[in-house]
Protein backbone atom coordinates (compact mmCIF):
# COMPACT_ATOMS: atom_id res chain seq x y z
CA UNK A 1 0.00 0.00 0.00
CA UNK A 2 1.35 3.40 -0.32
CA UNK A 3 0.94 7.13 0.73
CA UNK A 4 -1.55 9.37 -0.38
CA UNK A 5 -0.74 13.29 0.62
CA UNK A 6 -3.14 16.01 0.63
CA UNK A 7 -2.02 19.22 -1.12
CA UNK A 8 -3.25 22.32 0.01
CA UNK A 9 -4.67 24.59 -3.16
CA UNK A 10 -2.71 27.36 -4.93
CA UNK A 11 -4.83 30.40 -5.27
CA UNK A 12 -3.46 31.97 -8.66
CA UNK A 13 -5.54 34.88 -10.72
CA UNK A 14 -4.63 35.50 -14.32
CA UNK A 15 -2.36 38.62 -15.22
CA UNK A 16 -2.22 39.58 -18.86
CA UNK A 17 0.87 37.71 -18.69
CA UNK A 18 -0.58 34.09 -18.43
CA UNK A 19 -2.19 34.45 -21.52
CA UNK A 20 -0.57 32.73 -24.77
CA UNK A 21 -1.38 32.61 -28.28
CA UNK A 22 -1.68 29.36 -29.78
CA UNK A 23 -3.10 27.87 -33.05
CA UNK A 24 -5.42 25.15 -31.64
CA UNK A 25 -7.94 22.57 -33.00
CA UNK A 26 -10.88 21.85 -30.87
CA UNK A 27 -11.14 18.22 -30.19
CA UNK A 28 -13.01 15.52 -28.14
CA UNK A 29 -10.98 12.76 -27.05
CA UNK A 30 -11.72 9.58 -24.84
CA UNK A 31 -10.54 9.42 -21.41
CA UNK A 32 -7.25 7.60 -22.78
CA UNK A 33 -6.48 11.13 -24.97
CA UNK A 34 -7.54 8.97 -28.16
CA UNK A 35 -9.47 11.53 -30.71
CA UNK A 36 -13.43 10.57 -31.03
CA UNK A 37 -12.89 11.97 -34.30
CA UNK A 38 -9.70 10.59 -36.03
CA UNK A 39 -9.87 12.76 -39.08
CA UNK A 40 -9.68 15.98 -37.09
CA UNK A 41 -8.36 18.12 -39.69
CA UNK A 42 -5.36 19.64 -37.83
CA UNK A 43 -5.89 22.27 -40.88
CA UNK A 44 -8.58 24.22 -39.18
CA UNK A 45 -6.72 25.22 -36.32
CA UNK A 46 -7.22 28.67 -35.67
CA UNK A 47 -5.36 31.06 -33.13
CA UNK A 48 -6.94 31.26 -29.62
CA UNK A 49 -6.15 33.51 -26.51
CA UNK A 50 -5.31 30.44 -23.89
CA UNK A 51 -5.20 30.88 -20.36
CA UNK A 52 -2.21 28.97 -19.18
CA UNK A 53 -4.03 28.26 -15.46
CA UNK A 54 -6.99 26.82 -17.24
CA UNK A 55 -4.53 24.16 -18.86
CA UNK A 56 -4.80 20.78 -16.51
CA UNK A 57 -2.68 18.06 -18.41
CA UNK A 58 -0.81 17.87 -21.30
CA UNK A 59 -0.27 15.20 -23.28
CA UNK A 60 0.72 13.55 -26.62
CA UNK A 61 -2.12 12.56 -29.26
CA UNK A 62 -0.32 9.80 -30.81
CA UNK A 63 -2.66 8.64 -33.10
CA UNK A 64 -1.87 10.87 -35.76
CA UNK A 65 1.54 11.23 -37.71
CA UNK A 66 2.72 14.43 -36.80
CA UNK A 67 4.12 15.68 -33.47
CA UNK A 68 0.56 17.00 -31.55
CA UNK A 69 0.06 17.61 -28.23
CA UNK A 70 -3.82 17.98 -26.39
CA UNK A 71 -4.13 20.44 -23.89
CA UNK A 72 -6.72 19.35 -20.72
CA UNK A 73 -8.95 22.75 -20.07
CA UNK A 74 -10.49 22.93 -17.08
CA UNK A 75 -13.93 22.48 -18.31
CA UNK A 76 -16.03 19.00 -17.66
CA UNK A 77 -16.30 16.47 -20.23
CA UNK A 78 -13.95 15.23 -22.91
CA UNK A 79 -13.10 18.38 -24.54
CA UNK A 80 -9.38 19.37 -25.44
CA UNK A 81 -7.01 21.77 -27.17
CA UNK A 82 -4.80 20.20 -30.07
CA UNK A 83 -1.19 21.86 -31.16
CA UNK A 84 0.86 20.63 -33.45
CA UNK A 85 4.22 20.95 -31.31
CA UNK A 86 6.31 18.58 -29.24
CA UNK A 87 6.11 18.59 -25.48
CA UNK A 88 9.77 20.19 -25.15
CA UNK A 89 8.12 22.71 -27.54
CA UNK A 90 5.19 23.21 -25.25
CA UNK A 91 7.09 23.55 -21.94
CA UNK A 92 8.89 26.34 -23.74
CA UNK A 93 6.30 28.29 -24.69
CA UNK A 94 4.71 28.74 -21.90
CA UNK A 95 7.39 29.13 -19.48
CA UNK A 96 5.74 28.76 -16.87
CA UNK A 97 6.52 27.77 -12.66
CA UNK A 98 3.36 25.98 -12.70
CA UNK A 99 4.12 23.41 -14.80
CA UNK A 100 6.00 19.75 -14.07
CA UNK A 101 7.12 17.34 -16.27
CA UNK A 102 5.84 14.04 -14.56
CA UNK A 103 6.65 11.24 -16.66
CA UNK A 104 7.30 11.45 -20.38
CA UNK A 105 3.44 11.49 -21.21
CA UNK A 106 2.72 13.96 -18.84
CA UNK A 107 3.32 17.56 -18.07
CA UNK A 108 0.89 19.18 -15.26
CA UNK A 109 0.01 21.99 -14.32
CA UNK A 110 1.14 22.18 -10.07
CA UNK A 111 -1.69 24.57 -9.47
CA UNK A 112 -4.58 21.71 -10.22
CA UNK A 113 -2.42 19.44 -8.03
CA UNK A 114 -5.30 17.68 -4.87
CA UNK A 115 -3.01 14.24 -3.85
CA UNK A 116 -0.04 12.77 -4.40
CA UNK A 117 1.43 9.35 -3.57
CA UNK A 118 5.03 9.89 -4.06
CA UNK A 119 6.85 8.11 -6.99
CA UNK A 120 3.58 6.63 -8.08
CA UNK A 121 1.00 9.24 -9.04
CA UNK A 122 -0.93 12.52 -8.82
CA UNK A 123 -4.29 13.32 -8.40
CA UNK A 124 -5.36 16.44 -10.75
CA UNK A 125 -9.18 17.59 -10.28
CA UNK A 126 -10.76 14.38 -11.95
CA UNK A 127 -7.70 13.06 -13.36
CA UNK A 128 -4.84 10.30 -12.31
CA UNK A 129 -1.58 10.60 -13.81
CA UNK A 130 1.17 8.61 -13.10
CA UNK A 131 4.80 9.56 -12.07
CA UNK A 132 7.55 8.32 -14.37
CA UNK A 133 10.48 6.76 -12.92
CA UNK A 134 13.16 8.59 -14.25
CA UNK A 135 10.66 12.19 -12.82
CA UNK A 136 10.13 10.81 -9.70
CA UNK A 137 12.61 12.17 -7.21
CA UNK A 138 12.22 15.59 -9.13
CA UNK A 139 8.05 15.68 -8.52
CA UNK A 140 8.48 14.07 -5.10
CA UNK A 141 10.92 16.76 -4.12
CA UNK A 142 8.52 19.31 -5.44
CA UNK A 143 5.64 18.78 -3.69
CA UNK A 144 6.84 17.55 -0.69
CA UNK A 145 9.06 20.74 -0.41
CA UNK A 146 6.06 22.97 -1.28
CA UNK A 147 4.12 20.24 1.53
CA UNK A 148 6.74 21.53 4.32
CA UNK A 149 6.73 25.11 3.35
CA UNK A 150 2.43 25.04 3.37
CA UNK A 151 3.13 23.37 6.69
CA UNK A 152 5.11 25.69 8.26
CA UNK A 153 3.12 28.49 7.01
CA UNK A 154 0.27 27.39 8.37
CA UNK A 155 2.05 26.55 11.99
CA UNK A 156 3.07 30.42 11.49
CA UNK A 157 -0.96 31.39 11.86
CA UNK A 158 -1.31 29.23 14.44
CA UNK A 159 1.42 30.49 16.30
CA UNK A 160 0.83 34.18 15.42
CA UNK A 161 -3.17 34.09 16.35
CA UNK A 162 -2.48 32.09 19.44
CA UNK A 163 -0.95 35.53 20.97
Amino acid sequence: MHHKFALLPQLHTATESDYILLKVTHVEVFPNSILVNKNAEIGKAEYERIDRNKIIIITPCNNIRHNNILLRISVKGNHCLMISCTMIEILEWLQSTYFLQIHDSYIINKLYATFISPHIQIHLSDNIVPIGREYSDKVDSEFLASMQLNQVKSHHKKVVSSK
